[in-house]
């Protein structure tokens, strides 16, 4: 059992104990994802099918309430009205705040926690009427084929690294 794990059978008890109505349903064990940049944790699936909890690898070296409050964002999504952040996901996350002292919110700024959100610059093209640079770190469509597409000013782009 990792960490992640072991935290989110405390705020199962936790959210039990506030009466938070969440899914038994869900699949064993929190999913680490490697590739995560922008979000901080998912929860996908539905009732019939199980849901898969998976946190960003990068909770995992931030203070322990990033990971608790995350996975408890997460868990009340498996509650029934819940798919979104609506009134009832709401109403839940008040109640976690309120008993636990956690910040349950729509969307939090890793950057609160020390998790950096920049991405890696792998890709750069450069306009060449006016010298622009575009940075990506995807090897997007517009990475793959600068042909396709003109920069703000009307001029070409190249792929310069």
């Amino acid at each position: 059992m990792n960490d992640a794990d072991r935290i989110f059978a405390e705020i199962k008890k936790e959210a039990a104990a506030a009466g938070i109505p969440y899914s038994l349903n869900i699949h064993p064990g929190v999913r680490i994802n490697t590739r995560a940049r922008t979000i901080l944790g998912s929860c996908r699936g539905n009732e019939r099918t199980g849901f898969v909890i998976s946190v960003s690898e990068r909770l995992l070296s931030a203070p322990e309430i990033a990971l608790r409050q995350t996975l408890a964002h997460e868990l009340i999504h498996t509650c029934k009205g819940c798919s979104n952040h609506g009134a009832v996901f709401k109403g839940y996350a008040a109640r976690m705040n309120n008993i636990f002292g956690y910040d349950i919110s729509r969307t939090t700024d890793p950057e609160k926690y020390g998790i950096s959100t920049e991405m890696p610059e792998r890709h750069k093209l450069m306009c060449q009427r006016c010298g622009n640079v575009i940075r990506r770190s995807r090897k997007s469509r517009l990475v793959q084929h600068p042909e396709y597409y003109l920069c703000t000013c009307g001029g070409r782009l190249k792929r310069i690294q």
